[in-house]
């Protein structure tokens, strides 16, 4: 995931300042997001393929997940955008578009990617606790409008990132970052208020809800099946449903794991924000250590579903990635 530049203050001078460990660690989290990046794309690219497969595209389960390897394309893209082609950032005409262009992208794929997680979480939610509606909710139809309506509103969220973002150059560290433009304090706030609310705890919450329900549903459900038997048919049908709701916990838990961290420090620095400390003091370098760690946590996120998908979706997903790699795809 492009690191959100959404949170990062101005530069000011910092001409005193010793970067040496903060500059260190930005390196290795950069050198693993890059040595990470392009199997994580080729692992979405073959997601996609097999959930757009012929016998997977009437399953709205399939069509969600292809729409997640998609936006989790994104940041990854954004990531190697950015690491490949710095010499641009030198250009003083093109540098603040790259820099706008690159933040909407970033946060377009994460945030997206987030309600996504939560629509595939919520249809296996309806089809485990309302098994008899699921036909007349869990519709192609009602998938194509949600997904739509995550890509419009996600869009609108986060085109301000085109008007109050620019790039800033610090002289010591020898980084360009972008920030936001000054003299728009009440816009930062309200960026950072709905960052918070929209595009990472509200999700999470949901999720975790979500998940909660599944979870109890399903224990309860074995607890009344405990001993009963079944025709092979039913058998068949009733393991491939638990296939797929097992694809899909490891990927919601997976991500309320990856993103949590985040969300809860975001959390808590909204609520009860530290006064600025000194850039060459421990607890500095701490928490900018620490920024890096999580944001590295989640630019993982959206390289690790293909993976996932391998463990949970059994012998029947890796002979679908299979056929893709020898181009059969019927």
């Amino acid at each position: 995931m492009t690191e959100s530049p959404a949170t990062t203050v101005p530069v000011v001078n910092t001409t005193t300042c010793d970067t040496t460990v903060v500059d260190t660690a930005r390196i290795v989290v950069i050198q693993i997001r890059m040595g990470l990046a392009i199997p994580s794309v080729i692992g979405n690219c073959l997601s996609f393929a097999v959930m757009t497969m012929k016998k997977n595209r009437c399953l709205t389960s399939c069509f969600l997940m292809a729409n997640l390897a998609i936006v989790d394309t994104i940041p990854l893209l954004a990531f190697l955008h950015d690491y490949l082609s710095t010499a641009r950032l030198h250009d003083t005409n093109t540098r603040p578009f790259y820099c706008q262009l690159g933040v909407f992208l970033g946060n377009l794929g994460v945030t997206s990617a987030a309600w996504i997680v939560f629509l595939m979480t919520a249809e296996r939610c309806v089809a485990i606790l309302m098994p008899l509606k699921v036909s007349q909710i869990c519709t192609m139809r009602n998938a194509r409008i949600s997904v739509l309506v995550v890509y419009v509103v996600v869009s609108i969220r986060h085109i301000h990132s085109f008007f109050f973002f620019t790039t800033t150059f610090d002289a010591d560290s020898g980084w360009y970052s972008c920030v936001f433009v000054e003299g728009y304090d009440n816009v930062m706030v309200a960026d950072r208020i709905f960052k918070l609310a929209f595009d990472s705890l509200g999700p999470c919450v949901l999720i975790f809800i979500a998940n909660i329900l599944i979870i109890m549903s399903l224990r309860k459900r074995q607890q009344a099946n405990l001993g009963a038997t079944s025709s092979g048919a039913t058998d068949k049908r009733t393991y491939s449903q638990q296939q797929i709701t097992r694809t899909l916990l490891f990927v919601s838990i997976t991500f309320s794991v990856l993103v949590t961290p985040h969300t809860v420090r975001t959390f808590l620095q909204a609520v009860n924000p530290a006064p600025p400390a000194s850039c060459n003091s421990t607890s500095y370098n701490k928490d900018s250590i620490i920024d890096k760690v999580l944001h590295g946590l989640l630019y993982v996120n959206h390289g690790i579903n293909f993976f996932l998908y391998c463990i949970g979706g059994g012998k029947r997903f890796r002979n679908d990635v299979a056929a893709v790699l020898k181009c059969k795809r019927n």
